[in-house]
């Protein structure tokens, strides 16, 4: 009988030191302006003032992504499972701003090759992710 007991109780001691399974918790990187920080492992800075910021939100009631690149605003449809995302249907305003088209391009490039998103510790900045894992952009919430 004693021996029973003994197994009970640390049988009772093993289950409860476990620890919790760890929750499958999405990200929150959704209703929230990102903006650009870092492009293609280089610090950006944006030298058109404030209002020309670019960035990116990520819509959650209608599922859709919008934002500025520098010269051109853009919008799509986006798809988020864990922290695979898709985009699709994007479209984009046709101004030319000569200065600012390089840079427009290559962020363009990097939406269109990300496979995958992460985001800090804090959750305070979000990275592009290409499936070679190597960061494409770096952005942060305000």
């Amino acid at each position: 009988m004693k021996y029973f007991i003994w197994v009970c109780f640390f049988s009772l001691m093993s289950y409860a030191c476990k620890q919790p399974p760890q929750s499958n918790k999405t990200m929150d990187i959704e209703n929230k302006k990102w903006f650009l920080v870092e492009l293609n492992g280089k610090a950006f800075t944006n030298s058109q003032g404030e209002d020309k910021k670019v960035f990116l939100k990520f819509n959650k009631e209608i599922q859709k992504i919008e934002g500025f690149a520098g010269c051109n605003s853009f919008s799509g449809v986006y798809k988020l499972e864990d922290s695979k995302v898709s985009l699709s249907e994007m479209i984009a305003t046709e101004a030319y701003c000569e200065e600012i088209m390089p840079q427009e391009r290559a962020f363009f490039k990097a939406l269109a090759e990300m496979k995958t998103l992460s985001t800090s510790k804090d959750g305070k900045k979000l990275s592009l992710v290409a499936e070679n894992k190597i960061i494409l952009a770096t952005l942060k919430s305000e």
